[in-house]
């Protein structure tokens, strides 16, 4: 999927959360390496971020939670604005991980660092 999309939308970077090392498995780290080798073979720049990171970059000191992270992607990409709301309704929120990953582009678009 990886590949395909790479090569569908011309990609150049691939942005991964960096794992922490006492909340991740075996497997999970397995996949980000295989993720990670298959992106060099493609020559696409990898750029991580921690958590730590989103909190610095997006958060300006605030503490970090996936509901502050959210609100300010809808701030800066307003357009995320009826995915919030729906999301708001939820007692289990599903898709916050979606602004996690929009918050993972935005921070490789405008603040590259090296993997």
């Amino acid at each position: 999927m990886i590949l395909e999309y790479s090569e569908l939308y011309e990609l150049n970077t691939l942005a991964i959360k960096k794992l922490h090392p006492s909340h991740s498995s075996k497997n999970l780290r397995l996949l980000v390496s295989r993720i990670k080798t298959l992106a060099g073979r493609k020559k696409l720049k990898v750029t991580q971020f921690s958590i730590r990171e989103f909190e610095q970059f997006f958060l300006a000191g605030a503490k970090y939670n996936k509901r502050n992270l959210a609100e300010k992607m809808v701030a800066d990409y307003p357009c995320l604005v009826h995915e919030f709301e729906k999301e708001k309704t939820h007692r289990n929120p599903y898709q916050m991980r979606m602004f996690e990953a929009v918050a993972l582009g935005a921070a490789s678009f405008h603040k590259p660092v090296a993997a």
